[in-house]
């Protein structure tokens, strides 16, 4: 017949007897540490050190990503605005006083005329200045024909 009672202290006597082992265990690695406390500590200042290169590592190159993604916001905005300058001012179209459009709309000239002072006014401050010459010539040479033939009126 099973004895209960016989069970629980088998039982019992197997955990103290593990309990032991773990004891036992334990008081060794307590010796071999306590045999070299400067390898200990040296073995933790290590750890220590580890941990600490990892957290700043960590926060410095999430730092870092965030600078960037500020830079990257920054230049796109700064690109959208020269998009715009380039469309609405761009460099060469503000030489001198006046916008070229505007002294062509307040003189009222057509759109080859306009384009004939247009490629003058801003031959100098291009990169291939003799490339708006020919631009304007071929405008005025347009306009001269239209007077000569009679389908534009001077």
């Amino acid at each position: 017949m099973y004895d209960h009672n016989e069970a629980k202290k088998r039982e019992s006597e197997r955990r103290i007897r593990e309990w032991e082992e773990k004891a036992r265990f334990l008081k060794e690695a307590y010796s071999r540490a306590m045999a070299n406390p400067e390898e200990r500590v040296r073995t933790m200042k290590e750890r220590v050190d580890k941990m600490i290169v990892e957290s700043c590592s960590e926060t410095i190159e999430t730092q870092i990503d965030e600078f960037a993604q500020e830079e990257r916001e920054r230049r796109e905005a700064l690109e959208g605005i020269a998009r715009r300058e380039a469309v609405n001012h761009p460099p060469h179209y503000n030489q001198g006083k006046i916008e070229v459009i505007d002294a062509i709309e307040d003189w009222g000239l057509d759109f080859n005329a306009g384009n004939v002072v247009k490629y003058v006014a801003r031959h100098k401050h291009k990169a291939e200045p003799l490339e708006d010459l020919k631009k304007a010539r071929w405008y005025l040479d347009r306009i001269i024909k239209g007077i000569e033939n009679g389908s534009i009126e001077d």
